[in-house]
């Protein structure tokens, strides 16, 4: 099994299901030669340092697209 890499010159279609094609021989090519049962265990362990926090949910970000005092405004 070979992995092409998309045409350089492509319409944008053709570049997005040349790299999908690609990551899809990629997969095929890494779970090659594996059992069901080892295909179907996890990686890594589930870790609570995996979890993901929305940046909208932090405070550096609570004004977000929000108007800033004054005082913070610089002067020119």
């Amino acid at each position: 099994m070979t992995r092409q890499f998309p045409p350089a010159t492509a319409d944008e279609r053709e570049m997005l299901t040349g790299w999908l094609d690609r990551q899809r021989a990629t997969v095929r090519l890494k779970c090659t030669g594996l059992s069901e049962e080892q295909a179907e265990l996890a990686v890594l362990p589930a870790s609570p340092r995996m979890t993901v926090k929305p940046w909208w949910g932090t405070s550096g970000m609570s004004n977000w697209g929000g108007s800033r005092p004054a005082s913070s405004v610089s002067k020119l």
